[in-house]
């Protein structure tokens, strides 16, 4: 029940200077079944929104819609909607990634920048051999054991390109395993890391990426021009002379002329730049300019140098400025910034991050409480929560900020762990699942790892909470995300997914509500039949004459029930249906007239059609799709009004008022 009346004050008053407080700095601009939903929410999404329909809405409006909303979310919650699997995966994933560029190691970040551009400025020539997780070896051997064998005959002075082209599983073994040049972010960061630290002339020592294994042998190293500057004098025209005054003016700017100057004074086209001539920087692979233009760019070797190519309007003089190399590495920081967050690279700063929560939140162990929970490993031990000993297990088993946690508080996380881990030793587990038991050492190793991930988990959650609570726009993200995944979820159910009910279904709706529905076009909605005698078109003829004005259903059910076909005689063939242009010959003949040469069935040579042009449909099928779209509208303001009854809403006028 929406009700506009003010809200009332807490009247406790050990809260009220609390709230007021809190009113003050974000008020509450309405509550919903209790919960309150604070103006900065509402602003958001409704500035949002707005901003981005076309069709605006007042504000009293979109307060309606808003609520209509949030009523539904709440009832997705209530329903356990916020508690399934799939839910928590997906806001998890955006969670994530939606933290990840303020959750981030800010000097491990500085020393991925740090290191990014001390890479950019040097290319390298580089070959490898890569065994691949699959390869299978005619000896036997493991993929990690063949290239630890590769690695050895190197050492002992094999070919690097024989031994590619013997036993690598990457396309380059026909060129000896040589790839070509590569920099900085254009290789996976391991296969980045080998290439910038093995010297030139050498290979490196075996390493892993998400490929497989790899070695690296680096054979040249050269300047890295990346990112290049140019000035442009372009004239239109295909003719020799105009080739000619751009010769002429090259000539100046090599005596010494301002070639800026000039391009003010002459160019007649800009190709994206200044009217001085001057291009914006570009790569090689930009699309900013016209390819040709581009590809001129990156021909010029050296600064200074120019060149005459010829474009679509005419001719163009190009003037190489500037490169990457010429410009101080903080000039680039923001694109490095850019491919270091989109590059594998980037989880280890995030990883870091939550790394050193620990100390953030100054947390501290007892170990010998920890390590209390190791003889529950043992398979005859009872780890029931009712059993004897974690009655017993109340110790305190560490400290964050000042507070201190029970050993029961793990409790619950150990046993659920546990369970896995008693069947891997076992051996009752598949292999999929084992394979995180394999790495632990024994069953100390195995309390040690669950309780670390616990803590990490809980202090990953308490970043995630810290960072929504200091920032109003992950917060505002994070809400409107989850809100509307919720929503998704639960109109999916009981709205959308009953345009997936039979053809019954909504032929008995449409009739219930035939008279709302029209075609987008005129159809005829006729009977064509067809009779073996004269004599039995003549009957029907005038017993339409009689019938003629009642709705065509009827007269279809009347012709019918009169003239019921004999199955062995075949005398009559009746069909009522809706006919557009091109649907049957017949109406196309007598009613469109766009059949001339109409020929009678030979075995019912006698036709007749009755009927009239309508818009008016006469079953579901003709117009489903407003048939559906009517019953989901049907269902959700059955809904909405069920749920305007279930939750009560109160709206804060006084604060409303405050909104523009």
């Amino acid at each position: 029940m929406l009700n506009r009346k003010k809200l009332t004050v807490l009247p406790l008053a050990a809260t009220l200077a609390v709230a007021t407080a809190q009113v003050t700095k974000d008020p509450v601009l309405m509550t919903i079944d209790g919960a309150p939903v604070y103006k900065s929410e509402f602003e958001y999404v409704y500035h949002k929104n707005n901003s981005q329909s076309v069709e605006k809405k007042s504000l009293n409006e979109y307060v309606d819609m808003f609520v209509n909303f949030k009523l539904k979310v709440l009832d997705a919650k209530r329903e356990g909607y916020d508690e399934k699997p799939q839910y928590l995966k997906e806001f998890e994933s955006y969670r994530s990634q939606l933290a990840s560029p303020y959750l981030v190691d800010s000097r491990a970040k500085g020393k991925l920048l740090e290191e990014a551009c001390n890479r950019s400025s040097k290319r390298r020539a580089v070959s490898h051999i890569l065994i691949m997780p699959s390869h299978k070896d005619s000896m036997g051997r493991t993929p990690k054991q063949l290239i630890d064998d590769i690695y050895t005959q190197l050492e002992k002075g094999a070919d690097f390109a024989e031994l590619a082209a013997r036993h690598s599983d990457d396309y380059s073994r026909m060129r000896g395993g040589y790839i070509g040049y590569a920099s900085v972010f254009s290789m996976v960061y391991p296969f980045e890391n080998a290439m910038y630290d093995t010297p030139v002339g050498k290979y490196s020592k075996p390493f892993e990426t998400r490929f497989g294994y790899h070695i690296v042998r680096v054979s040249d190293e050269q300047p890295n021009e990346f990112l290049l500057r140019a000035s442009q004098i372009s004239l239109n025209g295909m003719e020799t002379e105009v080739y000619n005054r751009l010769d002429s003016i090259k000539h100046a700017v090599e005596k010494g002329a301002d070639f800026n100057k000039l391009a003010a004074r002459y160019t007649q086209n800009t190709f994206n730049g200044t009217r001085d001539g001057r291009l914006p920087w570009t790569r090689a692979n930009s699309q900013t300019l016209p390819m040709d233009v581009v590809n001129a760019i990156f021909s010029l070797s050296k600064n200074g140098e120019m060149k005459i190519i010829q474009v679509p309007t005419g001719w163009c003089l190009l003037h190489r400025d500037r490169s990457n190399l010429d410009l101080p590495c903080d000039s680039l920081k923001d694109d490095f910034e850019r491919q270091i967050q989109g590059s594998d690279r980037y989880a280890g700063v995030s990883d870091s991050y939550f790394a050193n929560l620990r100390d953030r939140y100054s947390f501290s162990l007892d170990s010998a409480a920890l390590f209390e929970f190791e003889p529950l490993t043992r398979l005859d031990q009872d780890i029931t929560p009712i059993g004897t000993e974690f009655k017993k297990m109340n110790k305190a088993l560490y400290r964050s900020d000042d507070e201190t946690y029970p050993q029961s508080d793990f409790f619950g996380t150990f046993e659920y762990e546990l369970r896995g881990y008693r069947a891997y030793k076992e051996g009752s587990l598949e292999e999929e699942i084992a394979r995180k038991y394999k790495t632990l050492k024994n069953d100390s190793d195995f309390v040690l790892t669950t309780f670390d991930e616990y803590i990490d988990k809980i202090y990953r959650e308490r970043a995630y909470k810290d960072l929504e609570n200091s920032n109003p726009d992950f917060h505002n993200l994070l809400q409107e995300y989850s809100d509307g995944l919720l929503l998704f979820s639960i109109s999916e159910k009981k709205i959308w997914d009953v345009g997936n009910r039979g053809s019954l279904f909504f032929e008995k709706y449409f009739q219930e509500n035939r008279s709302r529905y029209r075609l987008d076009h005129e159809m005829f909605d006729g009977i064509v039949v067809t009779c073996k005698k004269e004599k039995t078109k003549r009957q029907i003829d005038k017993l339409y004459d009689q019938i003629g004005n009642q709705p065509v259903d009827t007269i279809f059910a009347i012709i019918k029930k009169e003239f019921a076909e004999d199955i062995k005689a075949k005398d009559v063939r009746i069909y009522h249906n809706m006919y557009d242009k091109g649907s049957n010959t017949a109406v196309d003949h007598f009613v469109y007239k766009t059949n001339d040469k109409y020929n009678a069935p030979k075995e019912n040579p006698y036709v007749a059609v009755y009927g009239k042009m309508t818009t008016q449909p006469t079953k579901a099928s003709q117009v489903r799709g407003q048939v559906v779209a009517d019953y989901q509208k049907q269902i959700e303001d059955d809904w909405l009004k069920e749920l305007h009854q279930k939750y009560v809403v109160k709206i804060d006028e006084d604060v409303l008022k405050t909104i523009k």
